[in-house]
């Protein structure tokens, strides 16, 4: 979605956080990664952190583009950020299974998907509706050359 991500109180680590008394104090227990670390808990989380913000900083289209709403299911999104410079396609499936997700990307027919979070994929652009396909739980970040 638009806008900065953030991180909100520690649920990506497995970290329970509950409404007490009214306040929302406990939704946002401390977070300290040593402690994580120690019991074998977050690296994996953080190293995919880690890899999408090196992505978001290396790709203007996914900081400042313009959103596009490409597909939309229960538990598939597609969308594109698009700058006078850039074009890029991302794919998330929130599914335990691959997928494909299906998407209009006719107006970039001629040109090349360059898959920026998983090195060495690609796929060339076909007029009209193309199904993309991602590994369960996963994303596909497409820039668009």
């Amino acid at each position: 979605m638009p806008g900065i991500p953030s991180v909100y109180y520690g649920s990506e680590f497995g970290i329970d956080g509950k409404k007490q008394n009214g306040s929302d104090a406990a939704l946002r227990p401390p977070l300290d990664p040593r402690m994580l670390a120690a019991q074998g808990q977050g690296q994996d989380v953080a190293s995919t952190i880690a890899r999408l913000s090196a992505v978001r900083a290396a790709a203007p289209a996914l900081r400042t583009g313009d959103y596009t709403q490409l597909a939309v299911s229960a538990k598939q999104l597609a969308f594109l950020r698009t700058t006078p410079e850039q074009s890029a396609a991302v794919f998330i499936n929130a599914s335990d299974k691959p997928c494909g997700v299906e998407c209009d990307l006719g107006g970039f027919a001629g040109k090349t998907l360059r898959d920026l979070l998983n090195p060495g994929w690609s796929q060339p652009v076909t007029s009209g509706k193309m199904t993309v396909n991602v590994d369960g739980n996963w994303a596909r970040i497409l820039e668009i050359a």
